[in-house]
């Protein structure tokens, strides 16, 4: 056997044995993993090479620097701005119907939607990883 056959063996026994310790460390982060692997297949089998890229950068993102910790604090993180962004949106809409510009509030009141559905989906991200932890 070559030293380099050697030394692929050596990582790849290194690998399975540390692999799942750390899966163990950090369910959420390994649960996430392995979302975004599922993203990536679909894209492949689509042939969107862009879209295989970009998750691809993200999982050697996640890879590197994921704990469970970091995982809920910028979760909860994005919760809290999205409730800063629907609070703006709402007091945008209130001046646009004070203002009686009802061109104006009908454009506000679609921005004030989407920031409620973005709260929407960050608060449901932030609950499936608390009760995941747990």
């Amino acid at each position: 056997m070559n030293r380099t056959a050697i030394t692929l063996s050596a990582c790849v026994l290194t690998l399975a044995y540390f692999a799942p310790a750390q899966a163990n460390d950090n369910p959420l982060c390994a649960a996430k993993e392995a979302d975004i692997q599922q993203q990536m297949d679909t894209a492949r089998q689509q042939g969107n090479s862009h879209r295989v890229d970009g998750l691809q950068e993200a999982l050697d993102g996640l890879r590197s620097n994921c704990t469970d910790d970091k995982l809920l604090s910028d979760a909860e993180d994005n919760l809290q701005e999205s409730m800063e962004e629907v609070k703006e949106r709402r007091e945008e809409l209130n001046e646009a119907v004070q203002d009686g510009d009802m061109d104006k509030v009908e454009k506000r009141r679609k921005k004030l939607d989407e920031a409620t559905d973005e709260l929407e989906a960050h608060t449901r991200e932030l609950n499936a990883l608390r009760k995941d932890r747990h």
